[in-house]
This record gives C-alpha cells, sequence and structure tokens, in this order.
C-alpha cells in the first residue's frame, strides 16, 4: 500500500511540475513593473510555462480574508485585490453569528448540537436537509469558524434566541460587533497579499476553460495588468445595493418601493463576472428582505432608523395588521408585507415617539428627524383621529380604527395580541397628533447565488466544474447557494467564514492536472 501511495505521488507530482528548463510565470501586480507574459491569451495555443503557485482572491471582505488567510496557510503565495478603500466590505455594520454547540452555549447550559440545528433548519429556513451544504455547515460551524476565529482573538457574548435562528439560544453577538472581526482577520492577512483600490475586471481562461488569472485596473490611475495563478476565489459579496438586479432576480418586487439596506459595494459585479463565463446561479430569488427601518428623506433610497419602530403597530393597505412588529429580523415579516401589496405603515402617537429618527451613522453628519419635520418633509402623514388618519395613508377607516383600537387593549392587557406574544415595551395609539410612517423593505442579504461545490468550487450552467475558479461569501448566497430555501437566518456570517476557509484551501490545493507547454 506504501509503494502504491508513492507511486501515485509521484504521478501527480510529475503532472504540476515545470517542464525542464522552464520556471514558473511570475504574476504582474498592481503596483509592480510588468514583465513580458509567458503565458498566451485565452483560446490560443498552449500555455508555454506552468501557472505560479499564486491564488488571487477577489474582495477583501471577512470571506475573502478568510479565503486568503487560509490559501496562504495551505503554502499559496496570495493576492488580494480589492477596489475599494479598505476591507471589511458588508461586516462593518454586522454584528451576529450563529454557532450549533459553542463553548458559549455550553457556559449558560444551554443544549445544542448539530443534530439539533438540522431537525429545526428547515421551520426557520426553509432549506433541505439533506443539501451537503447544510450538512456541512451544521457539523462545522463550531469547529471551523468558531473555534478558527477565537484562536485569531474573536470572542462572542452570550447566545440568545432569535425568530430565525431556531428554538434554541444559538444565535452569537460578536464582543466589539463587525469591526472587531474584521480587525482580527486583518491582523492575520499574509504580508503584502492586500492591494486596496485595485478592482477586478474580468477572468482568464485557458482554451480548456480552466481560470488561469484575473486582470484588474488601479481604480486611481488607470493602470491594468494580469495576476495569473493557480486559483481565483471570487469573494465579491452579494447584489443587494443593485435594485435593478434585485427586481430581475424577484420580478414580484417590480411595483414595490425599495430601500437600500445592504453594503454600497454589493452592487453584483463578481456575480456577473462569473456568469460571464457560463457560471451557474442556485436558489438566486433568495433575496433576504428586511422591515427594520423607514425611508430617508436626504435620499429616499436608504435608510432611516426608528427607535420605536418595533413598539408601534404596523398596518397594511387593508388597514389591518399584517406582522408580529418585533420580528424585524426574520425576512418572513417583510414577505408578508410583499405579499399583501408591498406597503405598511407604522402608527404612533407623540407618546411613543420618543426618540427623533436618525439618517445617516450616529456621528457628527448624521440627521435627526422629529415627527414634524417628517411631516412637512412628505415623509410621514398627521392626524388629530384615527380616521383623519386612515384617509391619510390611503387605508380603509373603519379597518384601521378597529385594528388600533384592538392593539391598544392588548397593550393594556385586556386580551392577548393576535401577533405579538409579549407586548412589554408595545405603545398604545392614543393622544392626538396621531402620526404615521411608511415601513421600509429593504433587500439586505442574498441567500442564493453562484453554485458552488464543497470545494468551494463555481459550477457551470451544465453542471460541470469551472477548473481553477472558486467562491465565497454572499456571493454564492452565504454557502453553496443553497444553504437556505425560501428565507434566511440571523448568524448567517458564519457560513460567509466558512466557506472562505473551504475555497481559499482548495484553491491553494487542488492539483493542476493538465501539463502546459
Amino acid at each position: 500500500m506504501v509503494y502504491h501511495s508513492a507511486v501515485w505521488f509521484l504521478i501527480a507530482l510529475a503532472c504540476v511540475a515545470p517542464p525542464a528548463g522552464e520556471q514558473p510565470v511570475e504574476p504582474v501586480l498592481p503596483g509592480e513593473p510588468a514583465e513580458p507574459a509567458e503565458i498566451v491569451g485565452p483560446g490560443a495555443m498552449p500555455f508555454r510555462a506552468p501557472l505560479p503557485n499564486v491564488v488571487v482572491v477577489i474582495g477583501a471582505g471577512v470571506s475573502g480574508m478568510t479565503a486568503a488567510i487560509e490559501a496562504a496557510d495551505q503554502g499559496a503565495k496570495v493576492v488580494l485585490l480589492e477596489r475599494e478603500s479598505d476591507v471589511g466590505g458588508a461586516a462593518e455594520g454586522a454584528q451576529f453569528m450563529l454557532f450549533s454547540g459553542s463553548p458559549e452555549e455550553a457556559a449558560a447550559g444551554i443544549v445544542d448540537s448539530p443534530a439539533v440545528l438540522l431537525e429545526e433548519w428547515p421551520s426557520f429556513t426553509g432549506g433541505d436537509v439533506s443539501d451537503p451544504w447544510v450538512q456541512y455547515f451544521a457539523y462545522h460551524n463550531v469547529p471551523d469558524v468558531h473555534d478558527w476565529l477565537a484562536e485569531r482573538g474573536v470572542s462572542w457574548g452570550p447566545p440568545f434566541p432569535d425568530a430565525s435562528g431556531g428554538t434554541v439560544a444559538r444565535v452569537h453577538s460578536i464582543v466589539g460587533r463587525g469591526p472587531a472581526l474584521v480587525d482580527a482577520l486583518y491582523a492575520h492577512l499574509p504580508a503584502g497579499a492586500l492591494r486596496l483600490g485595485v478592482e477586478a475586471t474580468g477572468l482568464q481562461q485557458d482554451s480548456d476553460g480552466r481560470v488561469i488569472g484575473v486582470d484588474w485596473a488601479d481604480v486611481a490611475t488607470g493602470e491594468s495588468g494580469t495576476v495569473w495563478a493557480r486559483g481565483v476565489v471570487v469573494a465579491t459579496g452579494g447584489f443587494g445595493w443593485n435594485l435593478e438586479r434585485v427586481r430581475e432576480a424577484r420580478p414580484e418586487l417590480q411595483d414595490v418601493v425599495l430601500t437600500r439596506a445592504s453594503w454600497k459595494g454589493a452592487d453584483g459585479n463578481g456575480l456577473a463576472m462569473v456568469e460571464g463565463i457560463g457560471g451557474a446561479t442556485k436558489n438566486i430569488d433568495a433575496v433576504g428582505l428586511y422591515s427594520h427601518s423607514s425611508r430617508c428623506p436626504l435620499n429616499p433610497e436608504l435608510e432611516m432608523l426608528v427607535p420605536f419602530l418595533s413598539m408601534v403597530p404596523w398596518v397594511g393597505m387593508s388597514g389591518q395588521r399584517l406582522v408580529d412588529e418585533t420580528a424585524v429580523n426574520d425576512l418572513r415579516t417583510s414577505e408578508k408585507i410583499v405579499a399583501a401589496g408591498g406597503a405598511a405603515w407604522m402608527a404612533f402617537d407623540l407618546d411613543a415617539a420618543f426618540d427623533d429618527s436618525l439618517c445617516g451613522s450616529e456621528s457628527a453628519d448624521a440627521v435627526y428627524y422629529s415627527p414634524d419635520e417628517l411631516v412637512d418633509l412628505g415623509f410621514a402623514r398627521r392626524a388629530d383621529n384615527l380616521t383623519d388618519l386612515a384617509a391619510a395613508i390611503g387605508v380603509d377607516a373603519d379597518a384601521f380604527a378597529a385594528t388600533i383600537l384592538d392593539y391598544n387593549e392588548a397593550t393594556a392587557g385586556l386580551h392577548e395580541d393576535a401577533y405579538r406574544d409579549d407586548m412589554h415595551g408595545a405603545r398604545p395609539v392614543i393622544r392626538a397628533p396621531m402620526y404615521a410612517m411608511p415601513v421600509a423593505v429593504s433587500p439586505a442579504k442574498m441567500f442564493g447565488g453562484v453554485e458552488v461545490d464543497l470545494q468551494g468550487r463555481v459550477l457551470a450552467v451544465d453542471g460541470h466544474v469551472i477548473r481553477g475558479l472558486y467562491a465565497s461569501g454572499e456571493l454564492t448566497g452565504m454557502a453553496g447557494g443553497s444553504l437556505v430555501g425560501d428565507a434566511g437566518f440571523t448568524g448567517s456570517l458564519s457560513a460567509v467564514v466558512l466557506g472562505g476557509r473551504v475555497a481559499g484551501a482548495h484553491a491553494a490545493t487542488d492539483p493542476i492536472l493538465s501539463i502546459y507547454k
């Protein structure tokens, strides 16, 4: 048996070793002088030199940085391209991760495990537990994500239950939120790998269709070149900022007013790049819609933070309530609004509006608006009674009045509420003037995307593997394009890290079977 193993090792080594007298081709990197390329363009004659031991990662968000670290740990030279001026991507506003059987759960006396997670998975994500990526995530989120990050300085607070995390308290809040996670990954990037302000503009393929490099352009100077590589990992995030692409994926949203809630860089550029060479997508219509804000007067396509949002009743265009208003992290909340006509209003009075609404970040340039200022700007409605408020928002007055009165009685403890299990903190709508403000429907997370196998390799539309091309993170619907069904879950950042590790490791170690001459 040892003899046979040795023989196969020598055969594999012969397949990837440079032909006699030839040296591996060095990449042409941003900021470095260009050298004459030994490799010819796609569709031409076979290459005259072997591919360099380089892995190019496109996108320096959480998944991309994870892939870069993993590829370097596996012995590859890494080039990490990021078109923005800083790393982190969408993680700046992230906070939660999901683990099944973590030390934090054990310390809190919570009984959880991969098996328990799998048992609950369909109920809160709609996902298929027989899917390989679901199985892999369930059994690897603690050892390969939690423990791996903990070794790099990341920590979490006590776990808590969440409507989109099952019945077990398995959602974990990162100590220091997303920026702490970004800092930990940044500190472990391979030296010299990161190239900020450099955009990937295309993928190079050989005559057999293998991806063997990335075309790049310096955003500031226009300088361009190509990095040749043994493997390319695309980790550019989702497409939530691209509302046109969102509506293409979800045609029923054509007439729904959408507000941008995702990272501004999530414009689908990586998705278009992969699709451009025949990459397949899966579950692409699993666009995670959130309703956790209103629209911002500074820019109606952006969100405005409303502190009392979950404390007051929301009504649809029927004049009746639709959802549990506290379930702002549950994607099904927005889906109910979309199914009922695509619009909802929060109703409140001055007793509920205890704080001003916020546009922008909580910084010196943030803008706060009182309810009356929002009325003057046309972003809210005001009336002295429920009948007039119903007319102002265009809903049936009788249905609206009955809905609000029923809600008020539930807040007073006169009966159980039909939507909320707990009325703690709920604010009645009693004192004039009364207000109504639209609830935003916002594409925030993509739970479908580029289809990849369990090695992170991109699959083509005809099902074959596109050799040399890998993808991870939100570009793949967090993991595999098939992790969830028609819903998402809180804490999907865990899957983003797991997918990055898988793609980075295999990009660095997958044998190059072609012999380039």
